[in-house]
């Protein structure tokens, strides 16, 4: 069966039209860090008020300045802007592409299940799946078909949460 499949999307046109060259991805180089709360990362999703009406601009400043914090920010509006958004926009875009063949007016029907392929899929640079990472364990295909929250749930041997993603030595 594996064998009938690699045979079928190495002749699907679409397939072969829109897949990128592969490249290798670099591996993750760890961070090593002197003590507790040295290196924080806080990720924000949606935009911070820096109106100056509010004067946040003015206390944002002055915290990153007063614990030395080098902070960093990209345009909303602007993926290029941002790497790695750049980079899941062109897979999202490729993924689409290959499914909706010549009517792209499809492609709103398929977004839920490219964006489960995208989590589901195990990252190079990682050694996980972007669900993995989130939940604590790996995907089932329950999940896919239910709207249910995975939060809170167990694994087949009872237990809450995978704790390989803990011990980084071991590997999915």
């Amino acid at each position: 069966m594996t064998q009938d499949i690699q045979h079928y999307i190495s002749t699907c046109s679409q397939c072969q039209k829109y897949t990128p060259l592969k490249i290798q991805a670099p591996e993750i180089c760890p961070i090593k860090v002197k003590e507790p709360l040295e290196l924080l990362g806080v990720d924000l999703i949606g935009g911070a008020n820096l109106g100056g009406y509010c004067q946040t601009r003015d206390v944002n400043d002055e915290l990153c300045k007063a614990y030395g914090i080098q902070r960093s920010v990209t345009s909303a509006y602007h993926p290029q802007t941002n790497r790695l958004a750049a980079r899941t926009n062109r897979t999202l875009k490729t993924r689409l592409a290959k499914l909706c063949n010549t009517k792209m007016s499809d492609c709103p029907g398929y977004l839920e299940e490219v964006a489960y392929s995208m989590r589901a899929q195990k990252q190079k640079s990682t050694g996980f799946t972007p669900y993995h990472l989130m939940f604590g364990r790996r995907h089932r295909p329950i999940d896919q078909a239910s709207c249910l929250s995975p939060c809170n749930e167990s694994w087949e041997d009872g237990t809450e949460v995978d704790w390989s993603i803990q011990n980084p030595g071991h590997r999915l």
